[in-house]
């Protein structure tokens, strides 16, 4: 609910929280978005069972109010200026509170662990940009942000660890810095911008290069032009010319508006990782401007690397296709053999079935007349067999008949209950024989010729 009005915005009797539940890698990082315009201060709390947990954070800012990361109320230092990136050094990880502004884009990052609490709040500075008729390579030839913030200290005198640069780019040289004070003392800040606008707007601030544009302000105030196109504009001051330009001696005027972006919404970053809404990360942007360059002919270097990838992706084609066509003409030299191979077999199995003969005795012979001992192609074998198997009528032996001997049934001793013993059944079986041996010598007798004797 809506209690209170803080100037043009409504406002809330208790501060607003905001809880969210993110992976917390050591190496993870978010970008964090307002649907509004961000808080002025604001704190950032990571709880977490882990005590590994920890996040890089990323705020982009609509302007380029100083602001400052405090951890337990103590001033966090932001990263060391690095000259070859041309911006704050980057996030190393290394503690709780550590942070960089990244000029131009107006993003400030900070890293955060398990436990720990930040607080981000901003600074009375004086912010400053000053255009100077230069170019880059010849900026930091000259010692760069170092040998500039050393001499605009000695000119204002002050301590050169107050001096901040924001950003540095082109067109000509352009360069952004914050200058503070101890404690944010509204009065001393006062008197190094009063020194500051009477060095610029009377030329005796010498910077290494002619000025072109000098623009001052502070956190609320609005910007003031003290110099534009090389003529002094600042209130109070004479209009001389300090550095002479094409509009300052009589040419068309113009102002100056930077060729680059004050806030890119058109990138995301996770997790080491800047990608584009267009899907386009900045290694593969990076990796085609090479391209582009030394298809150009700007890039030397690039141009032999990409040739040699060239040759060598294509040396690999060929050592592939290659490959692929002997063994395509292995594959199909074995095909042809295997077929030659089983078409022969079954023409030599054919043929030795078709000279089989069955011989009388039941032996299979050649058309050479050669025994068949053995068959080794077992195919042929069962084909032989089934050719030579010949029906067999199967012999039953003889039942027995009861009716050819009852004299085994015949009774025993009645005294001993009329059954007959083992041996008084071999007995009369063996008498049977007899009997019937007797019987049919008899009948031999009756039937051959009787001889006659005459005497006379």
């Amino acid at each position: 609910m809506d209690h209170v009005w803080d100037g043009f915005y409504t406002g809330q009797l208790r501060l607003s929280r905001f809880p969210g539940v993110v992976q917390a890698e050591k190496t993870s990082i978010y970008d964090l978005v307002y649907t509004g315009t961000p808080a002025k201060t604001q704190k950032f709390l990571l709880k977490s069972q882990d005590s590994r947990a920890a996040m890089t954070v990323r705020i982009a800012y609509p302007s380029a109010m100083s602001r400052s990361i405090l951890k337990d109320g103590q001033l966090m230092d932001m990263n060391q200026w690095d000259e070859g990136i041309r911006m704050y050094g980057e996030i190393r990880r290394r503690y709780c509170g550590e942070n960089r502004y990244i000029g131009v884009k107006n993003i400030l990052e900070f890293y955060i662990t398990a436990g720990c609490t930040l607080q981000i709040q901003p600074r009375n500075a004086i912010q400053t940009l000053v255009r100077m008729e230069w170019t880059l390579e010849e900026f930091f030839a000259d010692g760069g942000t170092t040998k500039f913030v050393d001499r605009l200290a000695g000119a204002l005198g002050i301590h050169a660890s107050t001096i901040k640069v924001v950003s540095v780019y082109q067109g000509s040289v352009v360069l952004n810095y914050a200058i503070t004070v101890a404690d944010d003392d509204q009065t001393k800040l006062d008197a190094v911008q009063a020194t500051q606008t009477q060095l610029y707007a009377t030329g005796q601030l010498d910077l290494g290069a002619p000025i072109l544009d000098v623009t001052t302000g502070d956190n609320d105030a609005v910007d003031t032009k003290i110099v534009a196109n090389g003529v002094v504009t600042a209130s109070g001051y004479d209009p001389i010319i300090i550095t002479k330009t094409s509009s300052s001696t009589g040419g068309s005027a113009s102002n100056f508006v930077p060729d680059i972006p004050i806030l890119d919404q058109n990138q995301t970053f996770y997790k080491n990782v800047i990608k584009r809404k267009d899907g386009i990360t900045q290694e593969q942007q990076a990796i085609a401007q090479r391209i582009e360059n030394a298809l150009e002919g700007k890039d030397s270097s690039a141009a032999v690397i990409i040739i040699m990838t060239l040759a060598v992706l294509f040396l690999v084609c060929i050592v592939v296709a290659i490959r692929y066509a002997i063994n395509q003409s292995k594959k199909d030299l074995l095909d042809v053999q295997n077929v030659a191979k089983r078409r022969e077999e079954g023409l030599k199995a054919k043929q030795e079935l078709d000279a089989v003969q069955i011989t009388e005795q039941g032996l299979m012979v050649t058309a050479s007349g050669d025994k068949m001992l053995e068959q080794r192609d077992s195919h042929l074998s069962l084909k032989v067999a089934a050719k030579t198997a010949q029906p067999v009528a199967e012999n039953y032996e003889e039942q027995y008949d009861p009716n050819q001997d009852f004299a085994v049934f015949g009774m025993g001793d009645k005294t001993q209950g009329g059954l007959q013993s083992l041996a008084e059944k071999m007995n009369l079986a063996d008498r049977d024989a007899l009997e019937d041996a007797d019987s049919s010598d008899s009948a031999a007798e009756d039937g051959a010729p009787r001889s006659t004797t005459n005497t006379d």
